[in-house]
C-alpha cells in the first residue's frame, strides 16, 4: 500500500523510517499516551466526540505496512513497552480478545510487586485502586508552576513526566483557575508553523487576551523560585 502522506512503499526500510518520522512530528500525544495526528477523512479516523476525526499513528503505519487497513477487532501491541516506538520490528497486530504480555512491576506507593500488560506499562504505576487514589492525594503543586508547565507542554506530556494522570492536572487547573491552551494549540505548534501567539489567533483568541496570557504567565514566572521550573 501507498502511503497517502508520503506517496512511497514502505517496503523499503529507508522511505518507511522517513515517513515515520514525518509522521510523528504532525502527530501529537493524545488518549493515553499514544500519538495521533488529525485526518477526518482517513479510513482509520476515530468517531468519538474526545478523538473524533483523529488517527492512532500506530494503526496508520501498522496498516500502510502490511497493505491494508486494520479492522476494527485488531489492536497493535507495542512489543517492548515503548509507545513512542514506531519501528517495524516493535509494532505487532493482535487482537483485544488476547492479553498481552504482561510484565512484573513494584507499586510506587506499597511496595508491592503486580502484573501489567505491556501496553499500559507507562501509564500504570501502582497495584491496585486503593494505591492510585493515595497518590494522587500526594500530588501536589504551586498554582504558578502549574500555571507555567500547562503552557511548556501539553497536559498529557505532563501527566506523563509527573506520573499522574491528565484528570489529575485538568482538576487542579479548575480549582485554582488556571486557563489551559486551547484543543489544537500544541499539535498547530508541532507543525512548525505556527508560533504562540499565531496559534492561538488562529483558534479564535484576540490579542487582548494573548497579551492578558502573556502578562500574567510573566507574572507567574517572576514569582517562582528557584526561577527555573522545577517538576513535581
Amino acid at each position: 500500500m501507498i502511503c497517502p502522506y508520503c506517496h512511497t512503499d514502505h517496503s523499503n526500510p529507508k522511505t518507511d523510517a522517513h515517513c515515520t518520522n514525518d509522521m510523528l512530528k504532525r502527530s501529537t500525544l493524545a488518549g493515553s499516551y499514544h500519538y495521533h495526528f488529525y485526518d477526518p477523512n482517513h479510513p482509520l479516523a476515530k468517531v468519538s466526540n474526545s478523538l473524533k476525526g483523529m488517527v492512532d499513528l500506530s494503526r496508520h503505519l501498522t496498516s500502510i505496512r502490511r497493505g491494508q487497513w486494520l479492522e476494527p477487532q485488531e489492536i497493535v501491541h507495542f512489543v517492548n513497552g515503548d509507545v513512542g516506538d514506531f519501528s517495524l520490528e516493535n509494532l505487532k497486530v493482535g487482537s483485544k480478545l488476547r492479553a498481552s504480555t504482561s510484565v512484573i512491576r513494584i507499586c510506587v506507593v506499597c511496595g508491592k510487586e503486580y502484573k501489567v500488560v505491556r501496553s499500559h506499562i507507562e501509564r500504570r504505576h501502582t497495584c491496585s485502586e486503593v494505591c492510585r487514589l493515595k497518590r494522587s492525594e500526594r500530588f501536589s503543586v504551586d498554582p504558578d508552576e502549574l500555571f507555567v508547565s500547562v503552557w511548556t507542554e501539553s497536559v498529557l506530556e505532563l501527566s506523563h513526566s509527573l506520573m499522574v494522570s491528565d484528570k489529575a492536572i485538568e482538576k487542579r487547573c479548575k480549582k485554582f483557575g488556571i486557563t489551559k491552551p486551547p484543543r489544537g494549540y500544541w499539535a498547530m505548534l508541532k507543525q512548525g508553523m505556527y508560533t504562540h501567539e499565531n496559534a492561538l489567533l488562529a483558534l479564535g483568541w484576540s490579542r487582548g487576551q494573548i497579551a492578558d496570557l502573556d502578562h500574567k504567565l510573566g507574572g507567574a514566572k517572576a514569582r517562582l523560585q528557584p526561577a527555573k521550573l522545577k517538576k513535581v
